[in-house]
């Protein structure tokens, strides 16, 4: 719903205003159950994380023209792994990213990669405070007079 070339991508609150389209598309969500949000999905409880589905499109459609083959997206993700562990440095609430990869004739996705912080409290309200610092404005010295 609402989907088209200019937003291509939707964010879908599982637990409360996406239940319909859960329920209307229940087999696109499905494979979201492996990775723990079966409880949002089947029960509208809130999903505590961030999950992206990254379609393999084989034939052009309204929405893009653009064919990503099977290879295409393995070596985007090979690259968004690498880079990862420096995303970590500025994304100032994710803490762990895990790619998988789920073969068509496994049962279950395979973890290719995961970059994690190690985080606890302290670690957490330090980033919260550089969030925070970064908020704020800083004084700029003036080297003119009026």
């Amino acid at each position: 719903p609402g989907i088209n070339p200019m937003n291509p991508g939707k964010r879908i609150r599982l637990g409360t205003s996406g239940r319909k389209l859960v329920e209307e598309l229940g087999a696109v969500f499905d494979p979201l159950k492996v990775f723990g949000a079966e409880r949002a999905l089947e029960r509208g409880e809130e999903f505590e994380g961030t999950l992206f589905r990254f379609a393999l499109r084989q034939t052009a459609t309204r929405l893009s023209r653009h064919l990503h083959s099977y290879a295409d997206m393995k070596r985007l993700l090979e690259e968004m792994g690498d880079a990862a562990p420096s995303m970590l440095l500025f994304l100032k609430h994710v803490e762990c990213i895990e790619i998988y990869d789920w073969g068509e004739d496994e049962a279950q996705p395979r973890l290719v990669r995961r970059s994690t912080v190690l985080s606890n409290e302290r670690l957490r309200a330090r980033r919260k405070f550089m969030l925070k610092a970064s908020l704020k404005p800083i004084p700029q010295p003036v080297d003119y007079l009026m």
